[in-house]
This record gives structure tokens, C-alpha cells and sequence, in this order.
């Protein structure tokens, strides 16, 4: 209980509201997305292994094959933002020269 009340004096002397707590915070949510991103591959590697030294099959993953396809992907995703930017309607205002 202690804890929780010492952890909660320190709190309130922190600037929440700070720019630089902002960008720190988003780093680290990037930074777990990330590694959980890792861990998931990590996980499906692993299981794939097991899976094959458990049946005694071969399974084949074509790492080329699965980076074309997301990269297929990306491009799919940046080409229509920029295509969207590149088609958007432009609107330029002239002010009359003063006398």
C-alpha cells in the first residue's frame, strides 16, 4: 500500500502534459510493437520447427515469396496516399493588386 501511495506522489510531480513525455511514449509503443512483432515471428518459426521434427514433413517457407508480397503491399499502401495527394484538387487564391 505504500508502494502505491509513494508511486503516486511521484506521479503528480511528473509533467504529463510534456512534449518530450509525449514523443518517449510513443517511442515505447512503437518499440513494443516491435518486439512483439519479433516474438510473434520468433513463435511461428518455432512452432514450425517443432511441427517438423514432431511429423517428419518439410515445410517449405519462401522467404522471397513473403517479402515481394509485403513489399507488394506497402507500395500498394504509399502508391494510392501519394496517387490521392498527386489527384487532390489545388485551390490558389490571387489578391488584387492594391491601388
Amino acid at each position: 500500500m505504500k508502494k502505491i501511495y509513494y508511486a503516486a506522489k511521484i506521479l503528480q510531480r511528473v509533467p504529463l502534459n510534456s512534449p518530450q513525455l509525449k514523443k518517449a511514449g510513443f517511442a515505447v509503443i512503437i518499440g513494443a510493437a516491435l518486439l512483439f512483432g519479433l516474438a510473434a515471428v520468433a513463435v511461428i518459426a518455432l512452432a514450425i520447427v517443432l511441427f517438423q521434427l514432431v511429423s517428419n514433413t518439410n515445410i517449405t517457407l519462401d522467404v522471397n515469396q513473403l517479402f515481394s508480397q509485403v513489399g507488394s503491399w506497402f507500395g500498394g499502401i504509399f502508391g494510392a496516399g501519394q496517387e490521392a495527394l498527386q489527384n487532390a484538387p489545388v485551390k490558389i487564391e490571387v489578391s488584387p493588386p492594391s491601388p
